[in-house]
């Protein structure tokens, strides 16, 4: 049931950016940082809270990856006659504990990552706002991805079946250690991504890395990520449909921003012509 709760906030998702990007009296909706620009025209859709809430998101998401990992090391000690309640709840497609445990390291490593650059990197100006939606949109989308988690380890916990919480194993997998390693990489890049638009003046066209192709590589890069964790969980429990709901809401909504941004530097230059901007909005070559 919670699941399929989860699964179907990510398609009304998915479809509630489409026709926000569609239809322009919604697109403030999906604007934030330099993009954004507030009118008093409709003061329901004028509802705007400081984008330095987004560390709200990685210290919910650190939360729930730490609850998993404490569920995950201390299932054994857990009683099914007193989670056999939650089974309606949660016995819907769950992941494999090969696949927990990969979702679980990973989750951890990326909220724990951002919740440090969101207060010793990035730099939000007091101005800097998103609109409540997005905000609101960012708790769920934090809450459904380790939520999913939660549900598979509850469903193993009833079923009395051993969880996966040994690494030397995991690490036994040679595409696991491929995949593990890969996701590292892109974490550091994107980690770079992030310090050099602190370093940028604003509105200016950042410097470096693979600014040099794409206005926004850092969400090229968090696509990158979740889509590593996808093949994790594929690799080791076959096709979660709610992992590939989670990736393609990544694809659809920091697409979205990414060509909104890449138009704000194009309209910059059409003011500065000496100005550079990269080719490409998100993904190099392609878009």
């Amino acid at each position: 049931m919670l699941n399929q709760a989860i699964q179907s906030g990510f398609v009304i998702g998915i479809l509630s950016v489409v026709s926000a990007a569609s239809w322009e009296p919604l697109r403030p909706m999906l604007d934030y940082g330099k993009t954004l620009k507030i009118s008093s025209k409709n003061p329901l859709l004028d509802i705007y809270v400081p984008k330095q809430w987004f560390i709200h998101f990685y210290l919910l998401s650190s939360a729930l990856s730490g609850l998993n990992y404490c569920i995950l090391q201390y299932s054994t000690r857990v009683d099914p006659a007193y989670i056999s309640m939650l089974d309606w709840w949660c016995r819907a497609n769950p992941l494999d504990g090969a696949a927990c445990y990969a979702a679980i390291i990973a989750m951890s490593i990326h909220s724990l990552r951002r919740t440090v650059e969101c207060t010793s990197v990035s730099k939000f100006s007091d101005h800097s706002k998103i609109h409540v939606s997005h905000y609101l949109v960012g708790i769920f989308f934090y809450a459904g991805v380790n939520l999913t988690v939660t549900t598979s380890l509850i469903v193993h916990c009833i079923d009395q079946r051993p969880l996966f919480n040994d690494p030397k194993l995991f690490f036994c997998n040679p595409i696991n250690v491929l995949l593990m390693a890969i996701f590292l990489v892109v974490q550091y890049r994107q980690f770079c991504h992030h310090k050099i638009l602190s370093k940028t003046i604003k509105y200016n066209h950042p410097q470096g890395g693979l600014f040099c192709l794409v206005s926004s590589p850092h969400y090229f890069d968090e696509i990158l990520i979740y889509l590593i964790i996808n093949l994790l969980v594929f690799v080791n429990s076959g096709v979660n449909i709610t992992f590939v709901l989670v990736e393609i809401w990544i694809i659809v909504n920091l697409s979205t921003s990414a060509i909104n941004t890449h138009n704000f530097y194009r309209q910059q230059k059409s003011k500065h012509p000496k100005s550079y901007v990269a080719p490409y909005a998100i993904i190099p070559y392609v878009l």
